[in-house]
């Protein structure tokens, strides 16, 4: 039996790690005024529910994109 190698906590495989820098972006540029707990919530929640299809399709797209620069930088970091 053949064990994978593999990074254990690699980000770089993880699409939603790219979902929550999106809304970060959002949030830094449109509402890094906010300093009530519940509206940010809120603002996130909205944010979240705005990403649509096409944006999820495009990172399940990517894994095969990612797990190749994985693997070419050696578990190191990778554009993604």
């Amino acid at each position: 039996m053949t064990c994978l190698q593999h990074p254990p906590n690699s980000l770089d495989m993880n699409p939603i790690e790219n979902i929550w820098g999106y809304i970060k972006d959002i949030i830094a540029r449109d509402y890094a005024h906010i300093t009530s707990v519940k509206t940010m919530k809120q603002v996130v929640i909205g944010l979240w529910n705005e990403f649509v299809d096409n944006q999820w399709d495009n990172l399940i797209d990517s894994m095969l994109d990612r797990m190749q620069a994985v693997i070419a930088a050696r578990g190191g970091s990778t554009r993604y």
